[in-house]
């Protein structure tokens, strides 16, 4: 490192850890190097730490599921997100949050939240603790260079060094990169930690939004905006099924959105609205993937089959019509009204105009056919403002799932969203910034 660095800024100390980044995984971290007797300093871009944890479940923060497991993350079966999760399991932080002051509330599917229905409770608690532990804060002066020397001086007694915007200089013995992913650039995060990451030799799996909204241009779906049904989804890429969820689909007018839409989006290389004028920065440029055609195909009925929908429409047609089941083109309104009596109206008018066009001398078959398979083709997926984390980072092959650190370079941590882990909507993602935190904030004590 040049010396240069030091007498072109403001050295202002230094630390045996310094932890990038002061939301989930980056306080926990933090909490758990202290708790060893560890000196920590915590730099933050943000006014105040947590700023995308207090907007997490709508302000209610779902923390941890009591069902986590490896098959609810992008687990490629090399055991990395297993190893890490056994360390600190969805229990042990309900008994963490406990011990500090957060009670768990067990909701749905396992779902916990703090008792009090505010994310707010769970931040202030970690700070709390983290402060009590001497840990101290930097707010509003985000990392804007880090860097590595081994040389000895003075004033460099410490082998890593991180450079403020506001110009400030601290060094210390190791870093923990915890600056989250791209995905909520409204809350601050702008992918810097890749490019802190990329400065020691580390790569990335292409980062891309997941756990976000999809697109259609099908001429069908203004009609639709508005309707909620249950339904099971199979994403199929290039025609092949890669990815099946169940749950609501919510039709937005010009897409579709719902929990089971968005764990269906992890799976999706697919092509992105385009850019808006760039309010945030990056340290570095994140390209987009190769993308792909994918469609998403919806069952309104899984508990029948096809057969068993169209004897239904059938016997609902017969009804009152002396058995007759042929319907002509005036009789559309009618299909219509029958299949209101299966799905939502405005689904059921969309059916049978789609049954109509394409086969009007057998459209009861077509629309058993539709209301099995409803056929959506994805134009696009919302981008990184509306996506609630990020596909991709740094590489979990160049990482030690034992202790979160760099294979690459000594000295160096990982944890969070900044990592290529990823996993399903209901509180995944938050138990894995937290066992990884924990993991690393134990070991960069160590």
């Amino acid at each position: 490192m040049n010396n240069d660095v030091f007498s072109s800024n403001e050295f202002c100390g230094s630390a045996s850890v310094i932890v990038i980044g002061a939301g989930a995984s980056g306080l926990i971290a933090a909490a758990s190097a202290a708790h060893l007797g560890t000196e920590v300093i915590v730099i933050e871009g943000n006014d105040k730490v947590g700023k995308k944890l207090l907007a997490t479940g709508n302000g209610r923060c779902n923390f941890t599921n009591k069902q986590c497991s490896v098959q609810s993350f992008n687990d490629s079966g090399d055991g990395f997100v297993k190893s890490v999760l056994n360390k600190f399991s969805a229990a042990d932080a309900i008994k963490f949050f406990e011990n500090i002051g957060v009670l768990a509330r067990e909701e749905d599917e396992g779902r916990c939240y703090p008792y009090s229905g505010q994310a707010s409770s769970l931040v202030s608690a970690l700070r709390r603790r983290a402060e009590l532990l001497g840990v101290r804060f930097l707010l509003d002066d985000g990392a804007e260079k880090v860097g590595f020397s081994e040389q000895k001086n003075n004033i460099n007694e410490n082998k890593f060094y991180v450079r403020c915007r506001s110009g400030r200089l601290f060094t210390c013995k190791s870093i923990v990169i915890a600056c989250g992913g791209r995905a909520g650039l409204k809350f601050g995060s702008t992918g810097d930690g890749y490019g802190f990451s990329k400065t020691f030799g580390h790569t990335l799996a292409a980062p891309r939004p997941g756990l976000v909204a999809v697109e259609s241009n099908e001429d069908f779906m203004p009609a639709l905006k508005g309707v909620r049904a249950k339904a099971r989804v199979m994403l199929m890429k290039q025609g092949v099924a890669v990815a099946e969820e169940s749950g609501e689909v919510q039709f937005t007018g010009t897409g579709i959105s719902g929990i089971c839409i968005f764990d269906l989006s992890r799976f999706m290389n697919a092509p992105r609205p385009p850019a808006k004028k760039k309010k945030h920065k990056s340290i570095i440029e994140i390209k987009d993937n190769e993308s792909y055609e994918y469609n998403i195909r919806a069952d309104f009925v899984p508990e029948k089959s096809e057969e068993e929908i169209y004897n239904l429409l059938i016997k609902f047609i017969s009804c009152g019509r002396d058995g007759a089941v042929t319907l002509e083109a005036k009789d559309r309104h009618r299909l219509e009204e029958i299949i209101s009596g299966i799905v939502n109206v405005k689904l059921a008018a969309v059916i049978s105009n789609l049954a109509f066009q394409n086969n009007k001398n057998d459209a009861v078959r077509q629309a058993a056919r539709f209301i099995k398979n409803f056929n959506i083709k994805v134009s696009h997926t919302k981008g990184w403002e509306d996506a609630q984390v990020t596909c991709g980072g740094i590489r979990r092959e160049e990482i030690d799932p034992e202790t979160m650190e760099s294979k690459i370079q000594s000295g160096l941590y990982f944890c969070g969203e900044v990592v290529d882990v990823d996993g399903k909507c209901g509180g995944y993602n938050l138990q894995w910034a937290w066992a990884s935190g924990v993991v690393c904030g134990r070991a960069v004590s160590r």
